[in-house]
């Protein structure tokens, strides 16, 4: 189906929620502070693939596993970008002035293809490039494979309800085979609908461009008590697999919280969403469409796809932690263990070896190589709040500390409650560096079967500040997140590149990994 985008638009307010979005623009937005909005317009193509196996396509899953049989979607857009906002005072960009900045005539071209599994209908990978030039022709790039955006936690856990209206649903996909007729609501007991949208079938009409369609009316249930709204309005067609028009209206902003708030969402408000105001507003309209020669074969069973508990690591591998998360590494010299130790015992005095010695712990390391010797950027937080940094580099006579700095008291929380156990780092590398298991991405962060020597390798502890008031509740709800990293930046043929990785090291499955591309100018 090919489609228009008309009087689109994104607006944000609020230095916080700016940032989230900045700091991942690959340098788009850094003249931007306190506000931006962006004004878009152009056209689109959404398309299923008759792929080989029966029209399906093979892929793989977060834990590297091929064998899946899914639906390849892919939707592309080429849309006219206009940005406006507030900038810099300095030159620092320390001072938000309220000077405007505005930034018009811009191109940014969209392509997402995503991998639904036909069996139970689980995306099990999806892929997004895009492509921003400017009116000076400058051109970043930006690539990102995702697999689970609820790892990553805070903004990112709304990721799946924010990107769900700003493509055309696919209707069987959202609706399942529920008849659209005036009158049908997801209330109905019959339909027995599992989903916070909520939807409402409206009287047929006759549309003046599209004929007649049948308008549903949605609602997204926690969002309107929690944080604001998203409404969703589509026009269905007989024999069209998408609306044939699809407006949008989100506004999130956590201090529209009700009374009627459910209390597990109202506890974690804060935590999910930055300070700030993010709107968003869509309008699609089909322009023109065809159809394939036979529907996806959803539910379909097959052989050859693994089990789920085949090649993913278990509770057997998981360890608890003293200090760190457990490293253990055979293909890095200089490990988290042997840093440990070493930082006790050549530097007895320091206070990152009083907070370990007692009850304190690392919740962010990073391991790197920068002058050849392996050295490790160790961040620690003992019972008082107290927290800072120091940079560890190995030696032939022991360990040097390189730099060291404190965080202001209270900025991080210790909570040594919320730890879960974890794999070991060792185990994790092992599986990302494994042939085959992740081959877009090993081009950039490996070299042979270890890693690129420019690349910075370690992990990340996130915890809730105080964790009593979810203990009651069942499940992992109010545990701490630890996710492995991996980093590098790095110059090829006049373009800065920048790679990312997340890894949830629990149970061994990627998150994302995105690649910025842009130019050395």
């Amino acid at each position: 189906m090919d489609f228009q985008i008309l009087d689109s638009s994104v607006s944000i307010n609020g230095e916080e929620m700016l940032g989230i979005v900045r700091d991942s623009s690959g340098g788009i937005l850094d003249p931007a502070c306190g506000e931006v909005s962006m004004e878009m317009d152009g056209t689109g193509t959404v398309e299923v693939t008759d792929g080989p196996e029966s029209g399906a396509v093979e892929t793989t899953d977060s834990l590297g596993r091929d064998g899946f049989l899914t639906a390849e979607k892919r939707i592309s857009m080429d849309l006219d970008v206009d940005f406006e906002g507030r900038t810099w005072r300095d030159d620092a960009e320390t001072d938000c002035g309220n000077i405007r900045w505005v930034m018009s005539g811009n191109e940014l071209t969209i392509d997402s293809t995503s991998w639904v599994e036909v069996e139970k209908t689980e995306v099990k990978r999806t892929h997004t490039s895009l492509s921003f030039s400017d009116v000076d022709a400058v051109t970043t790039n930006f690539r990102a494979v995702t697999y689970d955006a609820g790892g990553l936690g805070g903004l990112a856990a709304l990721l799946p309800t924010l990107s769900f209206p700003l493509t055309p649903i696919e209707l069987h996909e959202f609706f399942g085979d529920v008849v659209i007729k005036e009158g049908a609501r997801s209330s109905d007991p019959d339909i027995n609908w599992n989903s916070d949208w909520n939807w409402e079938v409206k009287k047929e009409f006759r549309d003046d461009t599209h004929g007649l369609v049948y308008p549903v009316s949605l609602e997204h249930e926690e969002i309107g008590r929690c944080y604001g709204h998203a409404t969703i309005t589509i026009y269905v067609k007989s024999g069209s697999a998408w609306p044939v028009k699809q407006t949008s209206d989100i506004l999130l902003d956590k201090d529209l919280q009700t009374k009627n708030c459910d209390f597990l969402v109202s506890s974690l408000s804060d935590e999910i969403l930055p300070e700030g105001t993010l709107a968003i507003s869509t309008t699609f309209s089909r322009t023109s469409s065809s159809s394939g020669s036979n529907p996806i074969d959803w539910g379909r069973d097959y052989i050859g796809s693994p089990t789920d508990g085949e090649d993913r690591p278990g509770t057997s591998t998981k360890r608890n932690w003293v200090d760190s998360m457990w490293d253990e590494s055979d293909i890095r010299q200089f490990d988290l263990e042997e840093a440990g130790a070493c930082l006790k015992s050549s530097h007895p005095n320091n206070q990152a070896t009083q907070a370990l010695d007692s009850g304190g712990y690392i919740w962010k390391a990073s391991w790197s190589k920068p002058t050849g010797e392996g050295e490790w950027n160790m961040s620690w937080v003992d019972e008082d709040d107290d927290a800072g940094w120091l940079v560890l580099r190995g030696s032939p006579d022991g360990c040097d500390i390189v730099s060291s700095g404190s965080y202001e008291r209270g900025e991080i929380s210790w909570n040594r409650d919320s730890i879960p156990s974890t794999q070991t780092m060792s185990l994790l590398e092992q599986r990302i560096l494994s042939p085959g298991r992740y081959p877009d991405l090993s081009q950039f962060i490996q070299s042979g079967n270890s890693w690129n020597p420019e690349a910075e390798v370690g992990y990340r502890l996130s915890v809730t500040e105080d964790n009593e008031i979810l203990s009651f509740l069942p499940g992992d709800l109010g545990d701490g997140k630890v996710t492995m990293t991996a980093t590098r930046d790095w110059e090829e043929n006049g373009r800065e590149k920048s790679l990312d990785l997340a890894l949830d090291a629990e149970t061994g499955e990627m998150v994302l990994w995105y690649l910025i591309d842009r130019s050395s100018g």
